[in-house]
């Protein structure tokens, strides 16, 4: 073999092993136990606790069932419940308003902000047309008047600067003043700052993310669907946008931040149980918050998505890495 071909392969090799060592001593998650839950916590729940109808067996939602439920708001420090209210339809309406089950549920959970979860297809809703929002705010106004004081968008897939969503967050907010809570999920920060047509299309900018807290009052990151194969990556990859958004919250007094974590385990494609899960979420949360230096805090705590998908074990996931009750 000749001298060069040795040389290639000897460095080659000695840098695999490199950064085989370096992984394994990398440590992307928290030095320390220090508690960061206060109780603020977010989940997303679906439709039958708004219609009080099991969507698939059409039986009607039991007494016991909506107790289960509200004990794991006070057991695992929730406050902000993402209730599905249904998809926008392509006419800016939705199929059902909340019923008396809805009115119950509040009721007996006073301390709860219950925000209507809003879903859509990007590609099929027509955002910067002026007459689609004009009716979207009726639909909104319904809710509104229904004792919704808030709506929670998870408008996807949106672009960076999609046409018409700032356009669509302002209006609501024109719209409905300060006493409506505009929340919305979002899309993974840009790694930088610096424009890339290409990646605009998975990532926003900050400049976006920015522009869009001004005109909002939450950010839930959805902090999953990465197609991340390695458990410290992917911890390293939730503690990047941790720090990203909060540091963007703190040039935008009053906005608040919730980082989305998931306990699914039904789309392969895009993630995998194994890395994206509660555990590794939680610790690379904790890892952001606890090398954040700035005065004011934005952060507002965990959203779990979702309630029908976690199990036993993962709720002890959830208690141990992220409320630290060991």
């Amino acid at each position: 073999m000749k001298l060069w071909k040795k040389i290639v392969i000897t460095v080659v090799s000695g840098g695999m092993v490199i950064l085989q060592v370096g992984y394994l001593v990398w440590n992307p998650g928290p030095a320390s136990t220090q508690r960061y839950d206060t109780g603020t916590n977010g989940i997303w729940i679906g439709h039958q606790w708004y219609t009080g109808v099991n969507v698939r067996t059409g039986v009607a939602v039991s007494p016991g069932d909506r107790k289960v439920l509200i004990g794991k708001f006070d057991r695992y420090g929730i406050r902000d419940v993402f209730i599905h209210a249904g998809p926008v339809n392509a006419d800016g309406t939705v199929d059902d308003m909340p019923g008396v089950f809805f009115d119950t549920l509040r009721m007996l959970t006073p301390d709860i902000r219950y925000i209507p979860w809003i879903g859509g297809n990007a590609h099929s809703l027509p955002l910067e047309n002026p007459g689609w929002r004009r009716t979207f705010m009726r639909t909104l106004g319904e809710l509104h008047a229904r004792g919704c004081n808030g709506v929670h968008l998870d408008i996807e897939p949106l672009s960076s600067f999609h046409p018409g969503y700032l356009e669509l967050l302002q209006e609501i907010r024109e719209t409905f003043e300060k006493d409506f809570f505009i929340s919305h999920a979002t899309r993974r920060a840009a790694l930088t700052d610096y424009r890339l047509p290409v990646l605009s299309k998975f990532c926003w900018s900050m400049k976006f993310y920015r522009a869009c807290m001004e005109k909002s009052d939450q950010t839930v990151l959805m902090g999953y669907d990465t197609c991340i194969r390695l458990e410290k990556v992917y911890r390293a990859f939730i503690r990047f946008q941790t720090e990203r958004l909060l540091e963007c919250a703190d040039s935008v007094p009053g906005h608040r931040v919730m980082i989305g974590i998931p306990s699914y385990e039904d789309v392969p494609k895009f993630s995998d149980p194994r890395v994206e899960n509660i555990h590794n979420a939680a610790l690379g949360v904790r890892a952001a918050l606890e090398a954040r230096t700035a005065l004011n805090n934005p952060f507002d705590g965990v959203a779990v998505y979702a309630c029908w998908t976690t199990d036993s074990t993962e709720w002890r996931d959830y208690e141990a890495y992220w409320m630290n009750r060991f």
